[in-house]
Order: structure tokens, then C-alpha cells, then sequence
């Protein structure tokens, strides 16, 4: 239901008042239409619904999706549904820019002092401007409960906002599909003051607001993306006072002062919060169930999951960008203690995706926890910290989820290699080089991890549970490499099950392979010898080639992509 439905007496109590004025115009009994009915001189079943009820189900067939011609056709039907329709004001109270402006002005008119619903969407096309769209509720800006605008530039955002304020203001979401690259000023709203304490629900993007004078608190939800804030300290000082916080999506901001943590600015958020214990933590946002930061500096997000304090997470996103300080430390030491909400968000996943692009960007998703580095991890077990940090404290029931690991121009190193294989169970290893690179290089050697028992594994396999194989075939010799990988763990399982002993090793269900550079022979009589040498080794497995499913002799299947 919507949440602009009135309780259930006042429902009634203006239904007997709407009943009666009804009965008075139409001397003593309601007009009865008949039309509807194939008997004449019966009335039509809707006729006889209590008037009551008739207001209900306008109630729920009204939205804010409901042009103001549905209103004015419900008028015409008879004069009680035309009493009802007029004089239920919270029927007009949704106000859209799809209208034409005779359409808004009557809705206006008919709320009457209903609290206004407001919605402006520039895509698709509206009938009305967005300057001449919100001059119209420029005198009712006093009672607007909600505005949710979408403009096609920032130059947009209405002037009645800027400058008078709004008691009755629940929700504002405004969003700007361009900046306004020439006015880079701080948008001042409400005249400069306060924002009303009933404000909960705030979201701007590409309008540059003054956080400062607004003194946000007590919201549920906060979303502001692409715009510059003053400082910091204004955005951490609306987390302290709004302890109710459930969203919070923070996108791509940036400071007009530089963020420098530093003690003093722990000690000002203590004092924000009163908090005297030395081993609480002041941002205490217990309802918070879903958090994204994306596009910040790694020393502010240090900063702030350091002193950040959540019960039960239910959605985490981080995307950063290690430029001074190491990322490592991003989901280690400053935010171990983030580990069980964490767990939260993870405890219903099935499956997990762990993505490495060269050194430079890393994501990692597992259930509703989303994790993304830019630029180098600058520690060399980065990685393996941060998956342990998210994995470790659930080990036994990651180990039974699938996970893809894909990795392209990253340089493996066997300590990770040994760490996925020890606590995670990857089912998927997609391998590729770059979209120009035709060189060989480091990235290859997790083919040579893959061949035979590793040492410092207390001679265990590799990646035990690998099924899948996505590879980019770099020259002749990878083939080679390839067909002998295949066969070294094949052979090792059929000799396992020659002696009855448990599996620990996985046999491949599907290779796909792919050219990825001039120095791999592209005649088809060397491809067939190597595919039939590799369907021979494979024990079944599926076998591709560039998109194509080799099928030996009989027909190949294309792929569909």
C-alpha cells in the first residue's frame, strides 16, 4: 500500500461528511446512474457499494503514477463519485511534470492543504518545463512532503528550494544528469536554513549542496554522488547525528578541503557524539543495513570504518582508490572489527567471484558484500588479507560455495594461489591476457601451479577443485603447457582410483580455449592435432576452440554467446 493512504477514522470521518453533502444536493437520496445495468430501473451493482468503500478503492487505484485526466474521468461518471473525487483532497496531492500545466494547476487547486507529493522526470519527455513546472508550487512550498526530480542539467534546480524553507519536507531526491561546469558554487538551500527535523530521506546528484547550513540530522537514508562537499568533517558530523542512518550510498565525492585524519579530528568526532569510552567507536550507526562508499581516497575510508560501529549489514560496497596509503589496510586493521556485520551480509551467498585485473584493479564479491581496489595493491599479501578478512570468519561455509577466479595480466604469485586452494573451493579460473598483449609473461605461471603437487602446499594439488578452464593461448609452446597440465592431473586421479583412495583432486568438466596472439598457428591441421591430443588426455571434458565446440570428426557446435 502507499503510504499516503489516511488511517482508517479519518477515512470515514470524511466519507459521512462527503455522504451527507451528497444526499443534500440530490434532495434527501443519492443519484443513481443506470446505464450500467441491463435491467431498467435497477441500479448497477456498483451503486449500491457503500460510499465507504468507494473511497477506498479510489484511495489504492491513486498513485503517484496516476495522471490528474483519471481524476477528472471518475468526476464525470455521476455527481457522488464526482462529490467524492472533489472533495478528497489527498486524491490530488501527486503532482507530476508529465501533466500539462491546466492539469497541475487543477491538482494544486484540489489538494487544497494536503501535504504535496511532487515528481519531475525529464526522461521521457515531459509536457512541462521544469522552470515553469515547479513556479507552479512555488506558493504551496510549505506543505510539499516529497520531491523526487530527475533534470537534465543542474542549471535546473528550482530557485523556490534555494531560498524558502520547508517545514513539511520529508524526502528530496534531485538529480541532475549534467553538472553545471560553469557555476561551481555551493548550492545554498532553504534560505540559508536549517533543514527541517523532518527531512529523513535526502539524495542529490550533480547539485553541488552547502551540507554545512543544512545541520542534516536524524535521516534514514543518504545518498549524494558526483558533487564537492566543503569538508569532511560536515559529512562525518551528519553520521554522528543521525544515529537512525539505514542507507547510506556515497559516490564519487570530492573535497574542497583536503581530508587530512588526524587526532584532533578523532577527539572532535567524540565530542560530537559524547562518547567518553576510549573503546567505543563515536560514528554509531546500529540500523545501518546498507552501506556503499565509491571513488574515495583510501585515507578517509580509514578513517571512517575505523571509527565506524554497525550491528547487522545487509549490503556492502566498497570501490577505492589507494593513491597515498596502502589499501591492505582498508579491510584489515582499521576495519576487523566490521568482520561480523560482514558476515551478515554474506550469510545467504552462493556462489563467489574474485576478479583481478593486472595489479590495478581488484573486485571481490561474495553474496551482498562488494569489494573494488583501483591503482596497486602496495603490499605484497594485500590481497590474501583482505580475503581474509571477508572469508575467514565463515571458512567452513565458503568451502562449499563454487568460486570463479578471473585474472587478466596479473602476475600470480603462489602464496595466493595456495591461499584459494586452502580456504576457498574454486570451481571456475577464467586466465586472459590483455586486449593488445601477444607477449608472454608472468601471468602464465599459474599453468606451471597447476601441473603437479606444490611444495610449500605439503606437496597438496593446486586448486583441487577446478572443473572449468577459460584460457588465453599465448603461442605454440602454451599448448604444449596446456596438454600437459590436463594430463598430469588426469593421470594422477585415474591412479587414485586405481588404488580405491579418496579423490582430493577434481577432473576438468568443460576447457575453453582462445588465440590470443600471431604466434599460435592458425592452421587447421596443427589445431586438430593439438585439440585431439587435448580431447584425449581430457577424460570427457568438454572441449572449445575459439567459440566452437570440438567434436573430433562429427559436426561442431557454435557457441552461442
Amino acid at each position: 500500500m502507499h503510504d499516503f493512504f489516511l488511517p482508517r477514522d479519518t477515512v470515514l470521518s470524511d466519507t459521512r461528511v462527503i455522504i451527507a453533502e451528497s444526499g443534500r444536493e440530490s434532495g434527501g437520496g443519492l443519484e443513481i446512474t443506470r446505464s450500467s445495468h441491463p435491467h431498467e430501473g435497477f441500479p448497477a451493482p456498483i451503486d449500491l457499494l457503500p460510499l465507504e468503500l468507494l473511497l477506498e478503492v479510489f484511495r489504492l487505484y491513486v498513485d503517484v503514477n496516476t495522471p490528474v485526466r483519471s481524476l477528472v474521468t471518475l468526476i464525470l461518471v455521476c455527481k457522488p463519485w464526482r462529490n467524492i473525487v472533489e472533495g478528497t483532497p489527498n486524491l490530488w496531492c501527486h503532482i507530476s511534470g508529465r501533466e500539462g500545466l491546466n492539469y497541475i494547476r487543477k491538482a494544486v487547486a484540489m489538494a487544497e492543504d494536503t501535504p504535496l507529493e511532487i515528481t519531475y522526470m525529464s526522461r521521457p519527455i515531459p509536457k512541462t518545463k521544469p522552470a515553469a513546472f515547479f513556479a507552479e508550487i512555488n506558493d504551496r512550498i510549505g506543505q510539499v512532503k516529497s520531491i523526487s526530480a530527475y533534470v537534465l542539467h543542474a542549471r535546473h534546480f528550482p530557485e523556490i528550494l534555494k531560498t524558502a524553507p520547508t517545514p513539511a519536507l520529508e524526502t528530496l531526491h534531485f538529480l541532475a544528469e549534467w553538472p553545471d561546469r560553469e557555476n561551481t558554487n555551493d548550492v545554498t538551500l532553504f534560505g540559508g536554513e536549517r533543514a527541517s527535523p523532518a527531512l529523513k530521506h535526502f539524495y542529490v546528484h550533480h547539485i553541488p549542496v552547502a551540507l554545512g547550513s543544512l545541520h542534516l540530522s536524524g535521516l534514514r537514508s543518504l545518498r549524494l554522488s558526483d558533487i564537492r562537499i566543503t569538508s569532511a568533517e560536515e559529512l562525518l558530523r551528519i553520521f554522528i547525528e543521525s544515529p537512525e542512518l539505514q542507507a547510506c550510498s556515497l559516490k564519487w565525492l570530492s573535497f574542497r578541503t583536503e581530508f587530512t585524519p588526524s587526532e584532533h579530528l578523532r577527539i572532535q568526532l567524540r565530542s560530537w557524539s559524547n562518547t567518553t569510552d576510549a573503546e567505543s567507536r563515536p560514528i554509531r550507526l546500529l540500523h545501518l543495513r546498507h552501506l556503499a562508499f565509491l571513488g574515495y581516497p583510501v585515507s578517509f575510508l580509514h578513517f571512517f570504518l575505523s571509527n565506524l560501529q554497525v550491528s547487522t549489514l545487509q549490503s556492502f560496497d566498497i570501490e577505492c582508490e589507494p593513491r597515498e596509503s596502502p589499501a591492505s589496510r582498508l579491510l584489515t586493521t582499521d576495519a576487523h572489527h566490521l568482520a561480523p556485520a560482514l558476515r551478515c551480509c554474506t550469510a545467504t551467498a552462493d556462489k563467489i567471484e574474485i576478479n583481478a585485473i593486472g595489479d590495478m584493479r581488484w573486485r571481490i564479491r561474495v553474496g551482498m558484500v562488494n569489494i573494488q581496489f583501483f591503482r596497486r595493491l602496495a603490499e605484497p599479501r594485500a590481497v590474501e588479507e583482505t580475503l581474509s578478512l571477508v572469508f575467514g570468519h565463515q571458512n567452513e561455509h565458503f568451502k562449499t560455495l563454487p568460486t570463479s577466479f578471473a585474472i587478466q595480466e596479473f602476475d600470480q604469485y603462489e602464496e595466493l594461489i595456495c591461499w584459494l586452494s586452502l580456504n576457498l573451493r574454486v570451481t571456475n579460473l577464467a586466465n586472459w591476457t590483455g586486449f593488445c598483449s601477444n607477449q608472454r609473461s608472468e601471468h602464465w605461471n599459474i599453468i606451471s601451479l597447476l601441473s603437479c603437487p606444490v611444495a610449500s602446499m605439503s606437496n597438496q594439488w593446486a586448486l583441487p577443485d577446478l572443473e572449468f578452464l577459460d584460457l588465453d593461448v599465448l603461442d605454440e609452446a602454451a599448448k604444449s603447457e596446456i596438454l600437459e597440465m590436463v594430463e598430469a592431473r588426469h593421470t594422477f586421479i585415474r591412479a587414485q582410483e586405481g588404488h580405491g583412495r579418496d579423490l582430493g583432486l577434481k577432473q576438468f568438466k568443460e576447457i575453453r580455449l582462445h588465440r590470443k596472439s600471431y604466434n599460435v598457428s592458425g592452421g587447421q591441421a596443427d589445431d586438430a592435432e593439438f585439440l585431439s591430443a587435448l580431447e584425449k588426455v581430457g577424460r570427457g571434458a568438454e572441449i572449445w576452440w575459439e567459440g566452437v565446440k570440438w567434436a573430433g570428426s562429427r559436426p561442431r557446435e557454435e557457441l552461442v554467446m
